[in-house]
């Protein structure tokens, strides 16, 4: 993908690996979304889903993975009005420019008779019982 300038910049090598490390982290990765996730907390779950580093869990993001950042501060000389002006567009993982925000790989609704915490924990404990009984 190319802007008018050309100024865009496209990694499209093989994925890296780190080295093998004892102390990392091995176990599966939840990660709780709702419509309260926006910017670079509707970036993280679309990396997440794209690259199956865990299951998301909640409901559709409210904010688009596809966004605006990287903000200049400036004010104008004759006015002294300040604005904020993003210099740069951050596409989802896919490239594709989404018609809504990251969806949940397990969708809930909340039913109000339980914490909204009780509810996610117990789907999590579910799937953690699954997966003991799947690699049997």
């Amino acid at each position: 993908m190319k802007d008018i300038e050309n100024n865009v910049a496209v990694y499209s090598g093989e994925m890296k690996y780190p080295e093998a490390n004892a102390n990392r982290f091995s176990g599966e990765v939840y990660v709780l979304i709702g419509p309260g996730s926006f910017s670079a907390a509707a970036m993280f779950p679309d990396l997440v889903k794209e690259y199956g580093a865990g299951v998301l869990i909640g409901q559709s993001t409210g904010g688009l993975p596809n966004t605006h950042g990287n903000s200049i501060y400036y004010t104008l000389p004759n006015s002294g009005l300040e604005l904020t002006i993003s210099n740069a567009l951050h596409l989802r993982s896919d490239n594709i420019d989404g018609d809504g925000g990251v969806r949940p790989d397990i969708e809930l609704r909340f039913d109000g008779e339980r914490s909204d915490l009780e509810q996610v924990l117990e789907v999590i404990r579910e799937l953690s019982e699954k997966d003991i009984f799947d690699q049997e």
